[in-house]
């Protein structure tokens, strides 16, 4: 009888809503922690939450961490502020034959002064089988990288909208 009522509790744990699939949770939280710290100019946090493919392709870890550097410093230099950001939908999850994938769509305002842009993208967690930590390609860069690097992801994938407006 207490064997059965855990197994109902924990049953009833697991349905419960966040508690089910922490994937959407874990996933929007890097990708938050990931696009702040880009504006925020914290390249560690940056390189740590990269996919190699994105390290491989600045041209290593050394590398990569200089060109960074300078872009994000560049971004300081404008003073821009993330003013809004948002989860327009839900991440979705494809399972890959040697991966997981996460496609997170994110919207942000962000302003510099007076003026602000209105971004509408999404960033790709990777996950290798065995990992526990998902590693980030920005949209536009992962459908460029897929064929050649993420082949187990579909082709035919309906990507989220894209978009920026001043």
């Amino acid at each position: 009888m207490r064997a059965r009522l855990l197994a109902c509790l924990f049953a009833g744990l697991l349905a419960a809503p966040g508690f089910a699939d922490s994937r959407e949770q874990q996933v929007q939280s890097d990708v938050r922690e990931l696009l702040n710290a880009t504006y925020d100019g914290e390249v560690d946090t940056v390189l740590r939450l990269s996919h190699p493919v994105v390290i491989d392709a600045l041209g290593g870890k050394v590398e990569a961490r200089k060109t960074l550097s300078e872009a994000m410093g560049r971004l300081k230099n404008y003073s821009l502020k993330i003013e809004v950001f948002e989860f327009p939908a839900e991440p979705q999850f494809v399972d890959g034959d040697q991966r997981s994938y996460a496609v997170v769509p994110t919207r942000l305002v962000v302003s510099a002064g007076d003026k602000k842009i209105d971004s509408q993208n999404f960033q790709v967690g990777v996950k290798q089988a065995g990992d526990d930590a998902w590693k980030y390609v920005e949209g536009p860069k992962f459908k460029q990288y897929r064929s050649e690097h993420f082949s187990d992801f579909p082709a035919d994938f309906d990507y989220p909208e894209i978009s920026k407006l001043k």
